[in-house]
């Protein structure tokens, strides 16, 4: 894992694990929880984080959109009553490669 990477794991275990909102069986509770950890993971990055959910048949698992600086679209597969460990996991998957310095130009070879 690169030291890029591990701050980025870090900043999302922080974000999971010292969220003030916990997540329960309804809808609007579960999409707080999943913004106030997106938006304390990204807020020194100046991303712009959205969650919406999708119309989905009501079961155990919840696909929400989350939008990155309103152009960026990631799928989360949130299932009901998801630990800790399993939604930082979820997270980091699907972040891993977003570019997280907006205005970082990469030096060229």
């Amino acid at each position: 894992m690169t030291d890029f990477a591990a701050k980025h794991r870090g900043d999302l275990t922080d974000a999971v694990t010292d969220c003030p909102i916990e997540a329960s069986d309804d809808l609007y509770s579960i999409l707080q929880h999943l913004k106030a950890v997106l938006d304390a993971s990204f807020g020194s990055t100046g991303i712009c984080v959205a969650v919406t959910p999708v119309p989905y048949p009501s079961c155990g698992k919840l696909p929400v959109l989350i939008t990155l600086n309103q152009r960026e679209h990631h799928l989360l597969w949130y299932y009901r009553n998801m630990s800790m460990p399993d939604l930082l996991d979820e997270l980091y998957n699907l972040f891993f490669d977003v570019d997280l310095i907006p205005s970082y130009v990469p030096p060229s070879l």
